[in-house]
């Protein structure tokens, strides 16, 4: 009878973990699959079961880091009644939250790859649902100008990106404050809507 054999027993948390820990450091570019194994003491063939090349180990990454800013996102907006207090706070977890390593790496790799292209353009969809779906209900509640909700979605979105970029690269005049302050001044704007401060 021939010997089965078994893959060690590693999980895809346990491949996204270190995902986490080594993209920052090495970037997609010079990280490889055997790497993960590697730093998880297991074969190559291990890390493969779940996951076929590094870049959908970096798009795991992302879509738990966009789950858990929409999470967070919710909770904070929930005790609020109003549109307007509920995008202030969206912007205002945006600014703090405003670590984009794993974007511009997601960015760097959809510039060849169609998967990750892909994967790029369902995480942002994703962001500007948000945004949109809030400034749709702030025109029926009568809060929010006649604005378009989808083109609000995309300039707030690039905008967050943009500042985003410059903060994770350690641009000195992109502070979270000055990314604050410029997102909730172009919101204002955009939605004719002045925003107080919203309690923390």
């Amino acid at each position: 009878m021939m010997p089965e054999h078994k893959l060690p027993k590693i999980g895809w948390g346990d491949v996204v973990a270190v995902g986490t820990r080594a993209i920052p450091k090495e970037g997609i570019r010079r990280l490889e699959l055997n790497d993960v194994a590697d730093e998880l003491g297991v074969e190559e063939a291990a890390v493969k079961y779940w996951f076929e090349y590094i870049g959908q180990v970096l798009v795991a990454v992302l879509e738990i880091r966009k789950n858990w800013f929409l999470d967070e996102a919710r909770a904070r907006m929930a005790p609020f009644e109003t549109q307007t207090e509920r995008m202030r706070a969206f912007i205002e977890l945006s600014a703090a939250d405003h670590d984009a390593i794993f974007w511009i790496e997601l960015w760097r790799l959809a510039t060849t790859d169609e998967s990750a292209r892909r994967a790029r353009q369902s995480l942002a969809d994703s962001y500007r649902r948000i945004i949109a779906g809030m400034v749709r209900a702030g025109q029926r509640s009568g809060e929010f100008g006649p604005a378009s909700p989808d083109k609000v979605a995309l300039v707030l979105a690039a905008l967050i990106s943009g500042f985003s970029v410059n903060a994770t690269l350690g641009d000195p005049e992109v502070t979270p404050e000055v990314m604050l302050d410029t997102l909730l001044g172009v919101a204002e704007r955009l939605l004719g809507v002045e925003f107080a401060s919203s309690a923390t």
